[in-house]
């Protein structure tokens, strides 16, 4: 059997890492945090090979996390995938400046979510 691919969820609304949880629990290994600082201390032990990070977070926001998984040799090819309830165009641009690999708006389709997720992991 293979290996399941390990996935951190990043979002400060636990009704969201549940619902997060709940769409993937099947298909990947899962860790989920709620803010940006503790995402960047968990990655020391866990090195997940998808990271889904909401942009809107206390502190650390979710493009500063990104930007630490860029600059990090131990991280930067892990694939980011950034979450966000605003759909505007300029928002989806500073995330995939800060070296997202793609960007999905809230409310998504958990079919939908599943199949982004799976094609960043193929590349």
């Amino acid at each position: 059997m293979a290996l399941k691919h390990k996935v951190m969820i990043v979002d400060d609304v636990e009704i969201n890492r549940d619902l997060l949880e709940a769409i993937l629990a099947d298909m990947f290994d899962i860790v989920s945090v709620a803010s940006g600082e503790e995402a960047i201390e968990t990655m020391k032990e866990f090195v997940p090979d998808i990271i889904l990070l909401d942009v809107m977070l206390p502190g650390i926001d979710g493009c500063e996390v990104c930007y630490h998984i860029r600059t990090n040799n131990h991280l930067k090819e892990m694939k980011v995938l950034m979450l966000s309830g605003n759909s505007a165009a300029q928002d989806e641009k500073r995330c995939m400046s800060f070296g997202a690999d793609q960007y999905v708006c809230k409310p998504f389709e958990a079919v939908g979510l599943r199949n982004k997720i799976t094609k960043l992991l193929e590349m």
